[in-house]
């Protein structure tokens, strides 16, 4: 429900755009965003090492922030808190929760934590962030979208890529 409420606001927002100048803005700026995740293979590269960890490493731990979208679908943030309860990454906006179970790597000395969350209409979040002991950096959620609305299935590609930023 918190994506939901998250949603509402960036439909709100790209109501105020022509769907003309939204369509040619978007095929320039939201198509040439970088999806993040691992590199491509190549052949002879070095993967660096991740090791499990003890999993209960970020449990009880909350961080409030922010979630913005990049490209021009980004140009509204919605507040809310990240935390890791019962083996779960929750995020919570105002009362409403997307829940998933998480997990945690160690990676270069940090931890990785990596989170998916399943969504009632079949739609999923990708959650990745490190964690460095003591806040969380490089937080992103990839939104993977399904058909079913039309004004979001015109102005936004099958994947969203958001970012997460704490409260300074």
């Amino acid at each position: 429900m918190a994506r939901l409420e998250a949603m509402w606001y960036l439909s709100e927002m790209i109501k105020k755009f022509s769907v003309l100048s939204s369509m040619l803005c978007l095929s320039g700026c939201v198509a040439s965003q970088p999806l993040s995740g691992p590199a491509p293979y190549q052949e002879g590269a070095q993967t660096p090492v991740k090791i499990a960890v003890d999993e209960t490493a970020l449990e009880g731990q909350a961080f409030k922030g922010k979630i913005r979208a990049r490209g021009i679908v980004g140009l509204i943030s919605v507040a809310g808190q990240l935390s890791f309860q019962n083996g779960s990454l929750i995020w919570d906006v105002e009362g409403d929760k997307d829940v998933g179970p998480y997990q945690l790597l160690e990676q270069d000395g940090n931890i990785e934590f990596t989170a998916v969350h399943k969504l009632e209409n079949g739609e999923s979040v990708l959650w990745r962030g490190i964690w460095n002991g003591e806040e969380i950096t490089d937080v992103t959620a990839r939104w993977t979208r399904v058909e079913g609305d039309f004004m979001h299935d015109l102005l936004l590609p099958d994947q969203v890529m958001l970012d997460f930023k704490t409260h300074e």
